[in-house]
């Protein structure tokens, strides 16, 4: 039998498009706790990019729900090794 994985990391970069980016990037802060890590305004006060970042390091918390413009989330801590 093979031994565990040990000093693993994951990372999700889910690219996703709201027609109200500013709005969505207000919601996941304050709903998962993302924090801004690069926020790119258009000419129009738009959002034309935008990196957020997550750092959830207690084991096995997890998250599903529906935001504010109907996409379902679900992401969590657990590391399956």
């Amino acid at each position: 039998m093979p031994s565990p994985a040990t000093n693993t990391r994951a990372t999700l970069i889910p690219c996703l498009r709201y027609r109200d980016a500013s709005a969505a990037i207000d919601w996941l802060c304050k709903a998962f706790g993302f924090k801004k890590m690069l926020v790119v305004p258009e000419g129009t006060g738009r959002i034309a990019h935008a990196e957020l970042v997550i750092d959830i390091k207690d084991g096995g918390r997890g998250f599903t729900c529906r935001d504010l413009e109907g996409h379902v989330w679900s992401f969590g801590s657990y590391d399956p090794w």
